[in-house]
């Protein structure tokens, strides 16, 4: 059995990210901006980069879920 592939004329769309994170450390207090949405498929992400950033010895961190 064979599989014949044909080219397409349509573009595949990119789909927009589910969610997105932003770290700024640049101040001083490191922030981390989450954008989109949070459920439990995305949320180990935010725990993943907390964990990092408090590991760093961050006395403090902001978590901005605004958007």
């Amino acid at each position: 059995m064979s599989i014949l592939e044909q080219p397409t004329r349509h573009r595949a769309r990119v789909a927009k990210p589910i969610m997105t994170l932003n770290l700024n450390s640049e101040g001083p207090v490191p922030a981390i901006a989450v954008r989109g949405e949070v459920d439990m498929s995305t949320a180990h992400l935010i725990d993943e980069l907390a964990a990092h950033v408090i590991a760093r010895r961050a006395a403090r961190l902001i978590l901005d879920l605004s958007g």
